[in-house]
This record gives C-alpha cells, structure tokens and sequence, in this order.
C-alpha cells in the first residue's frame, strides 16, 4: 500500500491548531536539531518555510522531491528564486499571515 499523502517538512513555527488541520492531510516532518536543520527533510515535496534558513541551489539540490516552498511570513529574501525556478519548485509567501483582523 502506497501513502498518497503530501510530504510537509516543517521549519517554521506553527500552532498546534495549524498542525492539526495539517496533519490530517500531509505527513509532517518537524525541523531536526540545528547543526543540521535538514536532516529529515529528504522526502519533502513540500517546506512551510520561516526565514531562519537560506533556500537555494545547494539546499534544493538535497531535497529532489522538492515542489513547493511556502514563506509564512512577508518576505522571501531568504529564497533563492532564480535557483527555485531552475529546479520547478514554486515558491510562494503570505503576506497578510502576520496581519491580526480586528
């Protein structure tokens, strides 16, 4: 039996509510220890990505199943984009995430 189940490695931090709605719906792959971030990120097709790592060409390359790298904050000055697009991988960021509704 095959998991269809997206694979999600998550660097950046996130609420046990977020984690719950995911967690139903991908298989999830917490950061691992600092010396080497992206030690279990092998499988990722998918990062939800703070701007604690830099993602470029080299890190890319280590991660083959590599499709998509969501920012979850404003910025992506931390992803290499021309490096993104060479390899397929979308990148995208949101920019209304820090923004609280009143």
């Amino acid at each position: 039996m095959t998991n269809d189940l997206t694979h999600v490695w998550i660097e950046a931090p996130l609420t046990s509510d977020a984690l719950d709605r995911l967690s139903g719906a991908a298989l999830l792959f917490p950061v691992a220890p600092p010396a080497s971030p992206i030690a279990n990120a092998g499988p990722a097709q998918a990062i939800l990505a703070s701007s604690a790592i830099r993602y470029d060409g080299a890190l890319f390359d280590q991660l083959p199943k590599l499709r998509i790298v969501t920012r979850t904050g404003i910025g992506i000055d931390n992803v290499n984009l021309a490096d993104a697009t060479e390899r397929g991988i979308v990148v995208c960021n949101t920019p209304d995430g820090p923004t609280e509704s009143t």
